[in-house]
């Protein structure tokens, strides 16, 4: 009788193991998370290459030469620090949107403590949360 009791146990183990939606909201978020970081590598690679086409224009283009040198090294330089100047500031309207919404729908801010600690912007000390 035991044996029939274990190979019974065993058998829904290996039911619950197979059809069980346990992990189901797990592979549901790793997906999402998945599509998102494949939109930013595009998003990525879109920027580099309009940069590089705006900057070939500006230094080898037909117009190089009406350029001045000082405004050609501007926008190098305000190509290269754009991502580092507009992540944070996204990252801010993004979380005030967020908020305001949550409050005026009367639901909780929820967000977990230690995220107000890991989340640091690369301009330190501009946004306050």
């Amino acid at each position: 009788m035991q044996k029939a009791i274990d190979l019974a146990k065993r058998q829904n183990d290996a039911l619950d193991r197979q059809y069980s939606t346990q992990f189901s909201s797990y592979q549901y978020k790793i997906g999402q998370i998945q599509r998102l970081n494949w939109f930013t590598y595009l998003l990525i690679w879109l920027y580099f290459i309009l940069s590089t086409i705006y900057l070939w224009i500006l230094f080898v283009g037909n117009k190089a030469s009406s350029y001045t040198p000082f405004y050609k090294v501007g926008v190098l330089v305000g190509l290269m620090v754009f991502p580092f100047i507009i992540t944070p500031i996204e990252m801010f309207v993004l979380r005030f949107i967020t908020f305001v919404i949550e409050t005026v729908v009367g639901n909780v801010y929820k967000r977990p403590d230690y995220n107000y600690v890991v989340d640091q912007t690369y301009v330190p000390n501009l946004f306050q949360y």
